[in-house]
């Protein structure tokens, strides 16, 4: 009855104020605050934004996805005519605006235990709408998106083949496929290996190119420039870089914008080669980066390799079980390579993970015909997870990695 009614309200006004109760704690890290308001003073306006927010956002999505036919009912209701009708939409618009532009407004100001000016605040609230808007607008305009999803991309920046290598082509002429011809006569490792070869060197985007030397260009700024000095010496110690005088907190934001707009490079790459973008399509591939990061040492070289093996497992996924199944036998090889390497530096652990790593995987290799997709879709997941438990030993982050600092303090 009511009662029930009641609780449930309760309950889900509760499970509600938790998202905001959430985003405080996320503002406060943020701004580098301790919370020292009262329990109930952060209950009510958790409540207070939960209801606002479902107000706001309830009438701002109705005027942006149905606002037109809204706009078109009160002007036949009203005989307002062509312009009444514009006119509704325009004020609409307006409304809804202005409302999203309150709701950001009030959770920086009410959530974070921070005072903030007005007019900082009202500018991160503007840009953040309008980005919004535009969104909305752009993919609701064109046939295909969502508000979820964008429009399909049209065309595609295009893909080259190497002369001779992959039977690229010079002008008109198509040049000899050398390496393809090798691997269609199936030989005994040797078509293997030319495949292998040929793969990078056929049909590879443009774009696929591009990212791939961002990397080198990245690695050459930050160890052979004094721009990449400066930006290593803030992240390992900012108090000494600001006692030789150099801008910490601008440097900071450099090093932030440049690795958000590569991070950015990624996620189009993904809509490109998918010709669509949708919510959630990294699939987590962002934390598979950190972990190459991490995998890596912070060491251009290594962080490749990490990626170019995280890469690869990942790719698995767009072939087939049985591609998964003779990456049975490399898991195989690791644990063989761990067996000599613990012999050597006479490490009895190491010795007997390696051990029973490569009687495992020879094991599954062995009796296996196919896997499931299940372990297909899991294997890059678990790869990360594995190497990221063997990688911990070694590992030496910049030294002032993930500490707040600032102007003046002594680290």
């Amino acid at each position: 009855g009511a009662g029930v009614m009641t609780v449930g309200a309760l309950l889900a006004g509760w499970t509600g104020s938790n998202i905001f109760g959430s985003l405080m704690r996320a503002l406060n890290v943020a701004y580098d605050v301790t919370e020292t308001r009262p329990f109930w003073k952060r209950l009510v306006l958790r409540l207070t934004c939960l209801a606002v927010a479902g107000v706001i956002v309830l009438l701002a999505t109705a005027v942006f996805l149905d606002g037109e036919r809204v706009a078109h009912w009160v002007g036949d209701s009203l005989q307002l005519g062509a312009a009444g009708v514009a006119a509704v939409t325009a004020l609409e618009l307006v409304i809804a605006f202005t409302l999203l532009v309150g709701l950001g407004v009030m959770i920086l100001k009410l959530l974070p235990n921070v005072h903030q000016q007005w007019s900082h605040v009202v500018l991160a609230s503007v840009v953040t709408t309008v980005l919004w808007i535009l969104a909305t607008l752009l993919f609701r305009s064109e046939s295909g998106g969502a508000a979820g999803s964008s429009p399909p991309a049209r065309g595609e920046l295009g893909r080259l083949t190497a002369p001779f290598l992959a039977g690229g082509r010079i002008g008109s002429w198509r040049s000899p496929d050398v390496l393809g011809s090798v691997e269609r006569h199936h030989w005994f490792f040797a078509s293997d290996l030319a495949g292998l070869i040929r793969g990078p060197f056929a049909k590879i985007g443009v774009a696929t190119i591009v990212l791939l030397a961002v990397f080198p260009l990245v690695a050459f700024v930050l160890w052979r420039t004094r721009l990449g000095l400066r930006l290593r010496s803030v992240g390992e110690h900012p108090s000494g870089a600001e006692s030789l005088g150099l801008p910490v907190a601008r440097l900071r934001y450099i090093a932030v914008t440049l690795s958000g707009t590569l991070a950015g490079l990624g996620g189009a790459f993904l809509v490109l080669e998918s010709t669509k973008y949708r919510e959630g399509q990294t699939g987590g591939r962002g934390f598979i980066g950190l972990a190459a990061l991490i995998f890596g040492n912070w060491q251009p070289r290594a962080v490749a390799a990490g990626a170019s093996l995280f890469g690869y497992t990942d790719a698995l996924q767009l072939r087939s079980s049985k591609s998964v199944l003779a990456l049975l036998v490399v898991a195989a090889i690791a644990g063989a390579a761990l067996v000599v390497l613990g012999v050597r530096q006479r490490r009895n652990g190491q010795v007997l993970v390696g051990l029973v790593i490569a009687a495992l995987f020879s094991f599954l290799f062995a009796t296996s015909d196919t896997i499931p997709n299940q372990f297909v879709y899991v294997t890059p997941y678990v790869t990360t997870l594995f190497l990221l438990a063997v990688a911990t030993q070694r590992l030496r982050p910049p030294q002032a990695l993930g500490v707040p600092w600032r102007r003046g303090e002594v680290t």
